[in-house]
C-alpha cells in the first residue's frame, strides 16, 4: 500500500467551529454535512456565520506534481487541495474534513504525519481531520494511505471557516463543500486504444517500450498491491524492468495533459 499524499491548501479559510480547537475535539460531533451527521455546521445555525468574508470552499484531487485528476489508483500518492476563496482580511482559519466510502458511508482513514495545529479525531468509525488551533493562511499538507483495491468511489466532505479573531463567533464566515473521487479501473489490455498507445514487448524481460501519439510525462511500474517500484520521468518512452522479479505488475502512463492510463505488465525471464 502506498501513501497517498493528500494536501489541503487553505489559501483562504477553513473552519474554527465553536472555538480554536475544532468541533470534533470539543463536542464530539462532525460538522461537514456528511451523511450520518446531525446536518448542522457552523454556517447553518448562526455560529461563525454572519456572512462576513464571503468564503467559497472547494476541493480538488491532484497528482503529486500538482496535475488535476478525477480518479485514484489504489496505493498511489495524491494531493487533496481544500481551498476557500474569501474577501476582506480575516485573522485566521479552521477546518474539518472526513473521507467516506460512497457505497456505505463508512470512514476511510490512513492519515499520517499531520502538520502543526492539525489533528485527527475519531468519531464512531470515521476519522476526522481538523485544526487544533487557529490556522494561518498557508498550505497544509496531509499524508494519506490509499484505500485498497475495490474500495470504490470516495466522498470527501469539508467545512471551512474564516474568522475575524474577536473572541466570539460574530463577524465570521463559513462554507461547506464535497468532492467525489472514483477508483480507477486498471486495464487488462496491452494496447490502449483510447490513446493509440502500445506497450511492448509484453511479456517483457528487459526494456519495455511505449509507443504513443501523446506526450508521456512519466512511466510508473507498481506491484499488484500498489507499491511503486520503478519510475521514468523524462521524455524517454522506455523503462528497464531487469531489476524486477518474474511476475505481474501494473504500468501507469501519466500524460502531459494531466490524464493517465494503466495496463498490466508481465515480466518473465
Amino acid at each position: 500500500m502506498k501513501i497517498l499524499s493528500l494536501v489541503l491548501i487553505i489559501l483562504s479559510s477553513i473552519i474554527i467551529m465553536a472555538n480554536r480547537s475544532g468541533r470534533s475535539a470539543v463536542s464530539g460531533n462532525g460538522a461537514t454535512t456528511a451523511p450520518g451527521e446531525s446536518g448542522t455546521h457552523c454556517g447553518s445555525f448562526g455560529c461563525h456565520f454572519s456572512g462576513s468574508f464571503d468564503p467559497v470552499a472547494s476541493i480538488r484531487l491532484l497528482s503529486t506534481d500538482s496535475m488535476p485528476v478525477n480518479a485514484y489508483i489504489p496505493g498511489e500518492e495524491y494531493i487533496i487541495e481544500v481551498n476557500a476563496d474569501y474577501t476582506g482580511n480575516p485573522a485566521g482559519f479552521g477546518f474539518q474534513m472526513v473521507a467516506l466510502k460512497s457505497s456505505d458511508n463508512s470512514g476511510v482513514s490512513g492519515y499520517e504525519n499531520l502538520p502543526n495545529r492539525v489533528r485527527s479525531v475519531n468519531i464512531g468509525n470515521r476519522q476526522y481531520i481538523e485544526q487544533s488551533n487557529i490556522l494561518e493562511p498557508k498550505p497544509i499538507h496531509l499524508n494519506w494511505e490509499a484505500p485498497e483495491e475495490g474500495t470504490g468511489a470516495i466522498d470527501l466532505y469539508a467545512a471551512v471557516n474564516v474568522v475575524n479573531g474577536n473572541g466570539s463567533t460574530s463577524g465570521d464566515g463559513a462554507d461547506t463543500t464535497r468532492l467525489q473521487i472514483i477508483e480507477e479501473q486498471l486495464s487488462n489490455t496491452f494496447e490502449l486504444a483510447s490513446r493509440d498507445t502500445r506497450i511492448y514487448p509484453n511479456p517483457a524481460s528487459s526494456i519495455v517500450n511505449v509507443q504513443s501519439n501523446q506526450d508521456i510525462r512519466e512511466i510508473i511500474v507498481m506491484d499488484i498491491s500498489g507499491r511503486k517500484l520503478l519510475s521514468q520521468s523524462n521524455a524517454q518512452k522506455t523503462i528497464d524492468v531487469r531489476g524486477l522479479d518474474k511476475g505481474i505488475y501494473i504500468m501507469i502512463l501519466n500524460y502531459s495533459d494531466g490524464t493517465r492510463e494503466s495496463s498490466r505488465l508481465s515480466v518473465q525471464f
